[in-house]
């Protein structure tokens, strides 16, 4: 059985994980510039969401050993 779930990011989260890794590229945080990109908003880093994918997937495998 496979189970879904949507991660969201706000803007302070972009911003928060924009200073700890030190990319600060518009495409990430600027709507207006990341208008010009395919996705047509700021796009997440990929990183960042990796490790939020790798959090939630951590805390199921706890909640279900109990």
């Amino acid at each position: 059985m496979t189970s879904r779930t949507t991660i969201r990011f706000t803007s302070a989260d972009q911003r928060r994980f924009a200073t700890l890794s030190g990319d600060v590229n518009p495409v990430h945080l600027d709507a207006v510039a990341s208008r010009r990109v395919a996705a047509g908003e700021p796009i997440v880093h990929g990183m960042h969401l990796l490790l939020r994918a790798l959090e939630i997937h951590s805390l199921a495998r706890r909640r279900r050993r109990g």
